[in-house]
């Protein structure tokens, strides 16, 4: 049975992991699925511009958190910096903008098709101390067994909101450790960590 890779890109910003994502899954000829979610519009619709010809790359323009509904958005003076928390180190609790939020595994459910036996799950996480409710959710959901690699700037962004001590941050850690969440650095900043993640699923293709 032929291998197939479903990715969902938390925090897609303007789309730079997608598109590292899609060239290494066509390198590789392995058919693709990606879910991009991204809460600021202007930047949703430059990734759907951007990828407007490849109908395997899907823009949902929500942020992940652990309820749903509309909440504020925080903005930093850097671009890719927004936070759902006005705690976050570097936003302007009063500068915000009200976006629409969803919760991961209830969104998954009403909208992942199961593919084959051999589907590989990829999520990329950098969300700016959202990390601690997507995470949480994954887990409590039990999808956190369903995912294969992870990458992003997970354990980096949950030391960025200032009402938390460090002794919660390292129990979190220790607890996404536990539950085998172990991250690949990737950000656009990173993205030479991508020869990791190619190295990883040619792995995963050689075991299915």
């Amino acid at each position: 049975m032929k291998n197939y890779v479903t990715f969902f890109n938390i925090g897609a910003y303007i789309g730079e992991t997608t598109q590292a994502m899609v060239e290494l899954f066509e390198e590789l000829k392995i058919d693709y699925r990606t879910f991009e979610f991204e809460p600021i519009l202007k930047y949703a619709d430059m990734i759907k511009e951007k990828f407007k010809d490849n109908k395997d790359v899907t823009v949902i323009p929500v942020a992940l958190s652990s309820k749903r509904g509309r909440y504020p958005l925080y903005k930093c003076p850097r671009d890719d910096g927004s936070s759902l928390h006005s705690t976050k180190w570097n936003v302007n609790p009063d500068d915000y903008e009200m976006v629409n939020c969803d919760i991961f595994s209830e969104w998954y459910n009403k909208n992942v098709e199961y593919k084959n036996d051999n589907e590989i799950y990829i999520i990329k996480s950098s969300i700016n101390g959202g990390e601690f409710e997507f995470f949480l959710d994954l887990i409590n959901s039990g999808l956190n067994k369903t995912i294969d690699i992870y990458c992003g700037k997970i354990y980096g962004n949950l030391n960025k909101l200032t009402h938390l001590d460090d002794k919660y941050v390292n129990d979190f850690k220790k607890f996404l450790v536990k539950n085998n969440i172990i991250e690949i650095d990737l950000t656009c900043y990173s993205m030479h960590n991508m020869s990791i993640v190619k190295e990883r699923l040619l792995k995963l293709m050689e075991e299915n």
